[in-house]
């Protein structure tokens, strides 16, 4: 049996979010109406289901 050193299960280093690589210039309207839509989207499957 073989057990994982628990050093091995920690990351050292965690990048923040949002990081330069997932939001580069988008405006914050932007991100906020994509998030608005998608959680509306979101409920209504629910809500169809």
């Amino acid at each position: 049996c073989i057990h994982p050193q628990p050093t091995k299960l920690l990351k050292l280093y965690i990048q923040n979010w949002p990081y330069d690589d997932l939001l580069r210039n988008v405006g914050s309207l932007t991100v906020g109406m994509i998030l608005w839509l998608s959680n509306f989207i979101y409920g209504g499957l629910h809500a169809a289901a």
